[in-house]
């Protein structure tokens, strides 16, 4: 359990390295950080998937079935979001994309990587992609106001289109040149920082009821989705790297886009911030035993 400890902080101490960072300047109020937001929305998360994609080959099945257990887990927190919006009252869109998408990316690869291997980091990857083509479909025609324009507001971000590249390229064991291949993984490794920079910047910048306010997104999210994940797989019985993927990303807190995107759409960012701040911390307690759990599986 001690290496799994240590993979765990070492995953998570960088995280609250860079948003610290972002705090600082956040103080200072130095930065207009809509430039970061656009820069990421446009062009690095699209950067991600096909950087990403490209460079991990999964058999179509198996890729299927982790994007069906992404698509399960979504849904299903979801549900329970609504179930809770109407039992408080509680109207926010934020509330439903903080506690429907994880953080799939920057916690769980390293994870899956260390403790599992390059094979689960390959599978790891396409849960994120569909994670993140969710966020920017559904996710955006929430926070847009789920009617007329605003539904299909996603069909103008290059993250759909990056993900059908990206899922092909893996598919088909197509191999991108180094030529495209290396600026477009450039572009791609600067979105986790500038996520956890700007995620710091305006935590900084946030009221400190808002703390308060997103403890039930945080609770939806991580609980919601781990119990959606283990049902997922209790009834599907996935292949085991499948599982570990699914279980793994289904228990993550809420994903820093999700701030990004109430940044961008609505005036509701602060306790999405506050929602992403507050499951991360979470997860420093519980990602050793749960990791050391998946390593148990057969």
């Amino acid at each position: 359990m001690g290496s799994v400890f240590e993979i765990v902080l070492s995953s998570v101490a960088p995280v609250f390295a860079v948003m610290a960072l972002g705090f600082y300047f956040g103080r200072k109020g130095t930065f207009e950080i809509k430039y970061f937001v656009d820069f990421v929305i446009y062009i690095g998360i699209p950067s991600l998937v096909v950087g990403s994609l490209g460079q991990h080959h999964v058999d179509p099945e198996l890729m299927l079935m982790t994007g069906a257990g992404c698509l399960f887990v979504v849904t299903c927190c979801g549900l329970m979001a609504l179930v809770w919006s109407r039992f408080s009252g509680d109207k926010g869109k934020d509330l439903f994309v903080c506690a429907m998408f994880a953080n799939a990316a920057n916690l769980p690869f390293p994870l899956a990587l260390y403790a599992f291997g390059p094979d689960a980091l390959s599978f790891q990857v396409v849960y994120m992609a569909t994670n993140a083509t969710l966020m920017y479909t559904v996710g955006v025609a929430i926070v847009t106001g789920g009617s007329g324009k605003g539904v299909f507001h996603f069909l103008k971000l290059p993250l759909v289109y990056a993900s059908i590249i990206g899922v092909s390229l893996s598919a088909s064991e197509v191999t991108l040149p180094d030529v495209i291949l290396r600026p477009v993984s450039m572009l791609g490794d600067t979105v986790v920082p500038l996520l956890l920079f700007t995620l710091g910047y305006k935590i900084a910048t946030s009221r400190p009821k808002a703390l308060s306010l997103a403890t039930p997104i945080a609770v939806i999210r991580i609980v919601g989705g781990g119990a959606a994940g283990l049902a997922f797989c209790l009834i599907f019985d996935p292949q085991l790297e499948v599982r570990r993927a699914i279980l793994l990303a289904s228990f993550m807190p809420s994903a820093v886009q999700t701030f990004m995107l109430t940044a961008k759409f609505t005036a509701q960012a602060d306790r999405a911030a506050a929602a992403v701040f507050l499951s991360t911390v979470a997860a420093i307690m519980y990602l050793p035993v749960l990791v050391g759990w998946l390593s148990t599986l057969a």
